[in-house]
Formats: structure tokens, sequence, C-alpha cells
């Protein structure tokens, strides 16, 4: 596939994998009108933004916090998987891939 855990398909979709590169994950990427956001849906348990919250050495993203209120943080527990942080991608926005 394209790389550790996630790939891009046609149309523009990014994919995600489970460590074991098997399983496809359910995720989804999208973008929210300032006025709402995912803490508004009921059953919230987690919020990942690019653009807060994405502690990194440079580029390798070492912690991503959780925006919902949760704690339900993500981390890497193997340094050579570990997601990028590019700037300035999305609308002069970050992406983390």
């Amino acid at each position: 596939m394209g790389g550790p855990n996630h790939d891009r398909r046609a149309g523009g979709d990014l994919r995600f994998r489970d460590a074991s590169d098997i399983r496809e994950l359910d995720f989804e990427i999208e973008q929210w009108w300032p006025s709402v956001t995912p803490t508004n849906i009921a059953g919230c348990v987690l919020w990942l933004r690019s653009d807060d919250g994405v502690l990194s050495d440079g580029s390798a993203v070492t912690n991503w916090l959780d925006c919902s209120g949760n704690n339900n943080h993500a981390t890497p527990t193997n340094s050579t998987l570990q997601p990028t942080l590019v700037n300035g991608v999305v609308n002069g926005l970050p992406v983390v891939i």
C-alpha cells in the first residue's frame, strides 16, 4: 500500500490500517464549519486536529492530543510508524500523514 498504516485511494480518500497492516480502520477526515465542532455531536469520544494539539520532534508526530476533552490522546508506540506533520497543505493548514 502507500506507506505505514495509510494510503491514498482514487478520489483523494485517505485510508488507515491497523498496526498489523491488515485491517482497514473506519476513520474519516472532515472539514467543519467554524460554528460546528465534533464536540457538538453526541457521543464524541475523540477529536484529533492537525492544527491544534500535535506534538512533534520537527516532522514526526510524537503525541496527538485529543481536543474532545476526553483525554483519548494518540501516542505512537513504534517510532518507525510515526505519522508526519506537514505544514501549509490544506488552505494553509497542516495535515498529519
